[in-house]
């Protein structure tokens, strides 16, 4: 939703280069190369996690600023941003 956000505004190829969803743990060593004992330490959703996520991903992109997003299934859940 967040990616979809930011694409409505004109001209936003100017400054947002891609988004991924990785949600699955197997992903996030997969294609981010993040440590299974970190995730299994810290939680899925936890702020290191969510952290080590926006990292992988901006030095994946070559951008100055990422921004990653994750939360617990479920409506009732606060999102860990």
């Amino acid at each position: 939703m967040l990616s979809s956000t930011i694409t409505e505004i004109p001209g936003a190829s100017r400054y947002f280069s891609c988004g991924f969803i990785i949600y699955s743990n197997q992903s996030k060593v997969d294609l981010l190369n993040i440590d299974a004992a970190i995730i299994n330490q810290f939680g899925t959703v936890s702020e290191k996690i969510v952290t080590l996520i926006a990292m992988k991903c901006r030095q994946k992109t070559k951008t100055s600023i990422s921004i990653a997003l994750s939360r617990l299934a479920g409506p009732e859940m606060e999102p860990c941003i």
